[in-house]
């Protein structure tokens, strides 16, 4: 368990990015300024468990899910040499429900950020 606390910074910025969440995003939740909050996604600074439960609540996940997190075991992509010479991607998913619901999430809000754009476009284009 040791290593899982070392690397929690790492493992709480790919939680964030797989959220499309910013620092400053994140930083706000935390009554932080960026910068501060820069220094918990780098282990420059010690994260307390009460630290860790706020993040984990801002990424609507639990304290588990962020020490057990591992970026291998969800995404697993390896580039291999086909037979005929090209590449392929070979995906390796884990079918976690946490980790189908944090995709899922992913993918209405960026369902959302497209139809909001489609929608100031149109206002712009004056349709």
């Amino acid at each position: 368990m040791e290593k899982e606390i070392k690397n929690l910074g790492h493992k709480i910025k790919k939680l964030r990015e797989l959220r499309n969440f910013s620092q400053e995003y994140m930083a706000d939740q935390l009554g932080l300024s960026q910068s501060a909050y820069s220094k918990l996604e780098t282990d420059q600074t010690e994260l307390t468990y009460n630290r860790l439960s706020k993040i984990a609540d801002a990424l609507q996940l639990s304290v588990s899910d962020i020490i057990h997190f591992d970026e291998k075991v969800i995404l697993n992509v390896t580039n291999n040499d086909h037979a005929a010479g090209g590449n392929y991607h070979q995906h390796n998913y884990y079918n976690d429900k946490k980790v189908i619901e944090l995709l899922e999430s992913q993918v209405r809000l960026l369902e959302d950020k497209v139809k909001h754009l489609e929608e100031q476009l149109r206002v712009v284009e004056g349709k």
